[in-house]
């Protein structure tokens, strides 16, 4: 029976570019917040967003507005330690912890 390479039938994730990274066709990565896709046999040092090489995949969004502030009152946490507390006695200075 014959054999048909089909090479990558999907996506290799990378991480962050690096260019020192040698890529191959289907490697993703992410660069400045989006993420792309190589679609040419190999690339070393042909960073993202360049299009003869990779096809963008994910754009990064604008910055949203600031929501409304919260109405939720959280539990109140558990008391600290006291605070130590001192007091000069004519040269001698006295703490109390």
């Amino acid at each position: 029976m014959p054999t048909i390479n089909l090479g990558k039938v999907r996506t290799v994730w990378r991480g962050a570019y690096s260019n020192t990274t040698a890529y191959t066709r289907g490697d993703g990565v992410n660069h400045g917040g989006s993420s792309y896709i190589l679609e040419v046999a190999n690339a070393t040092g042909t960073s993202p967003p360049n299009t003869a090489y990779w096809q963008l995949s994910a754009e990064k969004g604008n910055t949203g507005s600031t929501g409304a502030a919260s109405t939720v009152v959280g539990p109140t946490g558990p008391t600290g330690p006291a605070a130590a507390t001192y007091a000069m006695v004519g040269s001698v200075l006295n703490i109390t912890t």
